[in-house]
Parts: structure tokens; C-alpha cells; sequence
């Protein structure tokens, strides 16, 4: 129940005695205020009561009828207060704030709260309207039953720690000013008495909407340019979010929509490392790798990385797997080094709106085919090269005698094409060579790599399969390599591993 003192407030704020949001009202003016609006045949005389007193006798009496929410909605309303106080709609509209501030400020007391709804004002019990559904390090997540708005509030233990507040409220600062992009979480009012703010609800996250839909390949392509659509309109207005994942990515009447900027620009941690999630799916598989060492090192290059791991997971239900229509500009967005990235989101969807176009086209292989006897290292090879598995890179490198050099250009590209190449003909080699002359195309592809300016494990793989082509295979040509490097000089090292 509403408490008396909490009623008397707002008869006092309502009558002109206080807070300066209403004009004075005298007895009168009350007596007629609530015969003409809710039917009551009072008559003012002698012996009337205090103002403040027959106006919380009205508002018990309202209460149980189940009347009170109509006064509110009068009262709040914008065209009554102009006409209450006699001034304009911008001074009206400042005063309805005012008020309503004043009397949620004296409610949450009671754990009461008067909300707007569908253009109307409702007193809800928070106790019996909120509903847990989410929490993180700091902050905690209901569901207003009442309106269907979601709140986060700060969690009991940090309401009172001044930095955390800042951040928090800078949390919702940020989200506010993107507020006219399409594709962000929509947001309402900020309290800070309270420490929460409210926005709307989302139908799913982006994580379940894929691990529970059945999505077709064109959806999927769809919602990636979606994503970074939205997320190019962000690094516009030079704000980078730190946080992305499928977790805070939602959707909301079919739309994406992006939320969670707790540890976007100019924000320090608001949760340690420790708090961010192990699970498959959790923060910690979007996480650029610089920002796992220290978060304020985030820029734009880490909203690329997460936003490549976040569109392998949209593409193929892995944060790690890249081997799809859009592979090779996810495999330059999460190189581990941020300098071989794309600078921002939006070159990053001008790349993929590219690589779009390329996919749609036909005969993308055969152009492919006809770069790489060129020897040309274009994006319609490299998109080729990643569309390959292992195997097939393996088979291409036996069959096609020009695709050694562009495999090694293609392995300069970055880290990430270095090692997943290494890595297939390592693993696939010896079955896919049928014959021992099918063994020379792969002895010299190694033999390539180890001269190049490649990694220490890249190249010690190269000298592995090098050296068992020679010796293993009995290959006379790759033992002519061998002497030949040799002779030439390599890292020590490399040296035991051809010799041995």
C-alpha cells in the first residue's frame, strides 16, 4: 500500500504548497476540482478540513475505486499544467517532469513508481511488477511487466561508489546519443535517484536467434550487412562499444539492434576480466586480443575483431570459424595483430559489400582460375583460396602448378592465412599426394616458405614436411632443396630440423 506520508506529499505538491510544479489551490478550488472530475457532491462550508487532508482523503478513496491512475494521467498532463500554471509548453512540459520526479522520488519508499503507458500515467507496485532476467558485474536487468520495458539498475552494492555511477550513467549517455541510428537499442528515462534507466525490450538475442532458427544462407548473409551497417553509423559518430557479442545484439520486430555500451569510448572497466563469460558463446571468444591485455587499449580495430568473430558466428554457429562466403575479410578483421586490420567498421563493410558482389557472380571460380595462371594475387583469388578446406588446398597445389605463388602471397596477407595454410598441407599432404611424383609440387611449396620471411613454426612445419618428402618419400629433388638451403644458410634451427 501507498503510504499516507507518500499521499500527503503529492496532495502537497498538488494543492500549491510545495515544490512549485502546481498553483495554489484553495478549498474551493479542491471541492470542485474532484466533484467536477470524479462525481463527488462535496460542498465547501465550515468546519472543512486541511487542504492537504481532503485531498488524501479523495486520493484513498480514488485508490480503492481504482480511480487514482485517471488523476495522475490528468494531472501530468501537459495542457492541464499549461492551464494550471498559466504559462507555456516548453515551461509546462519542464513542470510535468518536475513533478513527476517529486513524486516517484517519495514512492520508491514504498516501492511504488508512477510510469508513463500508452500516453497514460500508472502507479505500479515495483515489488510485484519487476521480473529478473538478466545481471551482469554491475548492474542487474528487469522486466516491467506493466509496460513491457526493460530497466537495468545498478546493483545495491555499487549505488554508492561515485565512479561506478559516473560510468554507469555514461553508459546510458552514450546510448542516448545514437539514439536517431536505426539499429540501436531504443532508450527512456534515465533516473538517478534510482540509479537505473530504462529501454526497450528485446525478443531475442542474437545468440539464441541463431543457435534456435534454422537460417538460410541469404538471411545470414543479410543480417551480417545489417550488423555492420549499423555498426559503420557508430564509428561514424567516433564511438566504439568494447563489448560486442551475440549476447548484446538483439532483435526487436525483426530488426537488429545493438545495446550494451557499458564499456564503450572513454569508459573504464566496468567489470574485470574475470566476469566476462567462459562459455561457448561468451564475451571472452569476441574479445580483441589487445583488450584481454588491457581494455582501455580498445579503439575501433577491436570493434572489427569482434564484429568478425561475431559474423562467423551468424554464418556458421562458431566465433571461430571462418571458413564461409565472407571468410577471407573475417580472416584480415580478426588478424591478432590490429594493424592488419580493417581500420573501422566502415571499411569494413565497404570490404564486405564487396566481397558480396564477388559471391553473387557465377563464374567466380573461373575467374579465380584465370588470376592465378597469371600469377595475380586479386580479391577473386583470395576469396577463392578461402573458400578451400585442407584437402582441397592440398589437391590444388598438386594438380596446378601456378598456385604455389599465389598460396605464399596469399599466406603474406596475415597471420591468421599463414597459419591455417601451414596447417592444411601439414595435415593433408601425405594423402593427398597418390603417386611419389605427386610429392614435388608440396616439397616445393615448402621449400618456398622456408626461404620467405615467415614465423619460426611456419617454417619449422615447412622444414617437417621438406625433410620427409626428401628422406621419408625419397624424394632426390627434395634432397636437393634440402642441400641447396643449406648451402644457402637458414636459422639454425630449421637446419637440425632438414638434416636430422
Amino acid at each position: 500500500m501507498v503510504s499516507e506520508e507518500a499521499l500527503k506529499f503529492i496532495s502537497e505538491v498538488f494543492i500549491g504548497d510545495t515544490g512549485e510544479c502546481y498553483s495554489y489551490k484553495s478549498g474551493p478550488v479542491l471541492v470542485e476540482f474532484f466533484n467536477k472530475h470524479y462525481g463527488y457532491e462535496d460542498i465547501y462550508q465550515s468546519g472543512f478540513p486541511s487542504r492537504w487532508w481532503y485531498v488524501v482523503d479523495k486520493f484513498e478513496d480514488l485508490l480503492e475505486r481504482g480511480q487514482f491512475d485517471s488523476f495522475l494521467s490528468l494531472i501530468l498532463n501537459k495542457r492541464y499544467i499549461m492551464r494550471d500554471n498559466k504559462t507555456n509548453e516548453i515551461n509546462a512540459v519542464e513542470l510535468l517532469q518536475k513533478s513527476l520526479n517529486l513524486f516517484n522520488e517519495q514512492l520508491q519508499f514504498d516501492a511504488y513508481q508512477i510510469i508513463s503507458m500508452n500516453g497514460k500515467y500508472v502507479l505500479v507496485n515495483e515489488d510485484e511488477d519487476l521480473e529478473k532476467i538478466g545481471e551482469g558485474g554491475f548492474a542487474v536487468v528487469y522486466l516491467r511487466k506493466s509496460d513491457n520495458k526493460v530497466l537495468k539498475k545498478l546493483r545495491d552494492e555499487y549505488i554508492t561508489n561515485s565512479n561506478v555511477r559516473s560510468r554507469f550513467k555514461r553508459e546510458y549517455e552514450i546510448t542516448n546519443s545514437l539514439q536517431d541510428i536505426q539499429g540501436v537499442i531504443k532508450l527512456y528515462n534515465f533516473d538517478e535517484n534510482r540509479m537505473l534507466y530504462e529501454m526497450e525490450k528485446g525478443d531475442y538475442t542474437l545468440a539464441k536467434y541463431v543457435n534456435k532458427s534454422r537460417l538460410k544462407s541469404d538471411e545470414k548473409v543479410n543480417f551480417s550487412l545489417q550488423l555492420m551497417t549499423i555498426m559503420a553509423d557508430i564509428h561514424r559518430r567516433n564511438v566504439i562499444h568494447r563489448d560486442l557479442s551475440p549476447s548484446n545484439i538483439l532483435f526487436i520486430n525483426g530488426e537488429l539492434k545493438i545495446t550494451d555500451f557499458g564499456l564503450g569510448k572513454n569508459v573504464d572497466v566496468i567489470h574485470s576480466h574475470q566476469t566476462l563469460h567462459t562459455n561457448a558463446y561468451g564475451q571472452y571468444y569476441y574479445c580483441a586480443p589487445e583488450q584481454l591485455d588491457s581494455l582501455k587499449d580498445g579503439d575501433k580495430k577491436s570493434d572489427v575483431y569482434s564484429l568478425g568473430k561475431v559474423i562467423n558466428f551468424v554464418l556458421t554457429g562458431s566465433p571461430n570459424n571462418e571458413r564461409h562466403e565472407f571468410g577471407q575479410i573475417i580472416n584480415m578483421a580478426t588478424s591478432r595483430n590490429p594493424e592488419d586490420r580493417y581500420k573501422s567498421a566502415e571499411e569494413m563493410l565497404s570490404a564486405l559489400e564487396k566481397m558480396n558482389e564477388l559471391n553473387l557472380k557465377d563464374n567466380l571460380k573461373e575467374d579465380a582460375k584465370n588470376d592465378i595462371r597469371k600469377g595475380k594475387l586479386t580479391s577473386i583469388v583470395q576469396q577463392y583460396i578461402h573458400t578451400l578446406d585442407h584437402e582441397a588446398i592440398c589437391t590444388e597445389l598438386v594438380v596446378n602448378s601456378y598456385f604455389e605463388k599465389v598460396l605464399v602471397d596469399y599466406m603474406k596477407l596475415n597471420e591468421n592465412n599463414e597459419m591455417y595454410v601451414i596447417n592444411a598441407v601439414e595435415n593433408n599432404f601425405e594423402e593427398t599426394c597418390p603417386t611419389f611424383e605427386s610429392h614435388d609440387p608440396i616439397a616445393s611449396f615448402a621449400y618456398s616458405v622456408i626461404q620467405d620471411q615467415f614465423t619460426y613454426v611456419t617454417k619449422e612445419k615447412a622444414a617437417k614436411i621438406l625433410h620427409h618428402i626428401a628422406y621419408s618419400v625419397n624424394r632426390f629433388s627434395s634432397q636437393r632443396m634440402i642441400e641447396r638451403l643449406v648451402e644457402k644458410g637458414v636459422e639454425p634451427l630449421i637446419e637440425s630440423v632438414l638434416q636430422r
